[in-house]
């Protein structure tokens, strides 16, 4: 009797078992994003990879792992390329950079600024499709 009221249960709600078992993928992937330290580029952009290379078949459940597999995979992105400056910016205090260096800097920095616009766009999205996979 039990699980006849909790699959009425699923039919009312629109979310049978296989779609409730993807949307917990999904959330929980999200949230071990969210967990990371910001310090921690490079797993963030492992884990937006994996969260992108999940089986969704729910549409509510494949519009977040694609909105926020792509947000963190370009938020990954962006970090590893700011440690890389920093990096090489720290190590231009005790010699001068050439045409070369000072031109793959540029290229960098275009680079930063371009992943930024990206990032005002994907992450309200990412933000919009957990909370309709959430609230549903």
């Amino acid at each position: 009797m039990r699980s006849v009221a909790v699959l009425l249960l699923a039919l009312v709600s629109g979310c049978g078992p296989d779609e409730r078992a993807e949307k917990d993928k999904v959330q929980s992937s999200v949230e071990r994003i969210r967990a990371m330290p910001s310090s921690a580029s490079v797993d963030q952009k492992k884990e937006a990879e994996a969260l992108l290379a999940l089986e969704i078949e729910s549409p509510r459940a494949r519009r977040a792992r694609d909105a926020c597999g792509t947000a963190y995979k370009t938020k990954g992105d962006y970090g590893i390329l700011v440690d890389e400056m920093t990096g090489r910016v720290e190590a231009l205090q005790t010699s001068a950079p050439d045409e070369d260096e000072k031109k793959a800097l540029a290229a960098k920095m275009e680079t930063v600024d371009e992943l930024l616009k990206q990032l005002e766009v994907q992450l309200p999205e990412c933000t919009g499709a957990m909370s309709d996979l959430v609230g549903h």
